[in-house]
């Protein structure tokens, strides 16, 4: 399938196992919160960039707070002990200072981060440690002037996310910024890579952001359903609804080519017949 993966830094599973087990194919990035202390992010990048199936690097920089939600408190959810941070556990000793998976065994607490906070000057710092041909994403974005400040200060390319249901439900929707920050972005990096995610479930969902101006699109929600309720046969399951639901709407909008689908094809509203 060869669809680009994106590996958490706080996944179960060490970024050394993912590449045994997929035998060190597939294009993936690896995602690294921006609250870890920077010894620990500049060993990830090291880490990441010994493989080659490594294609970058994913600063997520939209988190300031460890983060508990409404639904969590109101149902009681608490990570299940047995599980490990199969990335991070070999920082706990040394930067860490609880066995909590919910706060990166400490990682993520002031303590740790010793009044460090994630600054765009930090990318080249981060650059240092990766391979020339890794590209640095900076995810978390919500306005152009981050978006801008975040290319300006070396960013191959901005990730527009709002923390899907992290964030207030008030937030505005990705969908909703994306025009303004493709539209300023594209006027100084006429070649910008535009990420976007956050609420995005159909094949439909997808040509709407190219539409207005996004590269690429991620998905997570539906790549679980799928693993729910299959396995590895589920997934592709998955990928291939939404592969077919992309060509159904390109074949319905008379687009052969995805540099053909712009905003002229969107309806913004209808108004319903009395």
């Amino acid at each position: 399938m060869n669809q680009l993966f994106i590996l958490s830094c706080e996944s179960t599973f060490s970024i050394e196992e993912v590449v045994k087990a997929t035998k060190g194919q597939g294009p993936k990035m690896l995602e690294i919160d921006s609250r870890l202390p920077d010894p620990v992010i500049f060993d990830l990048v090291k880490r990441a960039s010994q493989h080659e199936c490594f294609k970058g690097v994913v600063i997520n920089a939209q988190y300031v707070s460890n983060r508990i939600t409404e639904n969590e408190w109101k149902h009681d959810f608490i990570i299940p002990p047995y599980l490990k941070a199969g990335t991070l556990k070999q920082y706990r000793d040394k930067h860490g200072n609880s066995d909590n998976l919910r706060d990166a065994y400490g990682l993520l607490s002031p303590n740790a981060r010793r009044g460090h906070s994630f600054k765009l000057n930090d990318i080249k710092k981060i650059r240092t440690q990766m391979h020339s041909n890794m590209k640095l994403v900076i995810k978390g974005v919500m306005c152009k002037e981050d978006a801008l400040s975040a290319m300006d200060a070396g960013a191959d390319a901005i990730w527009i996310s709002n923390g899907c249901h992290l964030k207030p439900e008030t937030a505005p929707s990705t969908i909703s910024v994306l025009p303004c920050i493709a539209q300023a972005v594209r006027e100084k990096y006429p070649d910008a890579e535009i990420i976007i995610d956050s609420g995005l479930r159909r094949g439909t969902d997808v040509l709407k952001c190219i539409a207005f101006g996004a590269t690429s699109v991620s998905m997570s929600r539906p790549i679980m359903w799928g693993l729910n309720y299959d396995g590895c046969d589920g997934v592709k399951d998955v990928m291939n609804m939404l592969n077919e639901e992309i060509k159904l709407g390109m074949a319905l909008t008379h687009c052969f080519k995805l540099n053909e689908v712009t905003e002229k094809q969107i309806i913004y509203n209808v108004k319903a017949r009395m």
